[in-house]
């Protein structure tokens, strides 16, 4: 595991050790996402670091996603969202379970959304932006994994 992963503790829905997020913003976000999860088990965290100390943000978000477990184990239906401040990087992550939902190219098209609002130093935007498409294409695909305790039907 990475210097930075191992230094990162998931306390939650949100992370914020770079501090964009005001307490306010972080509640917003953060019962956004317990909704999303309780609706569809889907499981998002978003992370800030101030820096990722020459790691590469694609390491350290397969460092985190691997320790962290995030998802339902055997769905794999975790998305994780981490934006470190000193780089200006921004890297979004689903579950396999989920990759025909967040594919590569939605996932990206979230990415380019968030850049300019970071360049207008307008994060708390960036950030709550981002859990908005995410929250808005997880709810809105009728084929989910199935909850645990439910049948198929």
């Amino acid at each position: 595991m990475g210097a930075v992963a191992a230094d990162v503790v998931l306390t939650g829905h949100v992370v914020d050790d770079a501090d964009f997020l005001s307490p306010a913003a972080e509640e917003r976000i953060t019962d956004r996402l317990d909704a999303l999860e309780q609706a569809t088990t889907d499981q998002v965290v978003v992370v800030t670091l101030e820096t990722l100390h020459g790691a590469s943000i694609e390491d350290v978000a397969h460092d985190l996603g691997n320790r962290w477990g995030l998802g339902r184990e055997g769905v794999d239906n975790g998305v994780l969202l981490i934006v470190a401040r000193d780089e200006g990087s921004i890297r979004l992550t689903a579950g396999t379970g989920l990759e025909s939902i967040l594919t590569d190219e939605r996932t990206q098209a979230i990415v380019n959304e968030m850049g300019p609002k970071f360049d207008q130093n307008l994060p708390v935007d960036a950030i709550e932006t981002a859990v908005t498409e995410i929250d808005r294409l997880l709810r809105s695909n009728p084929k989910r994994p199935i909850r645990a305790g439910k049948k198929a039907s």
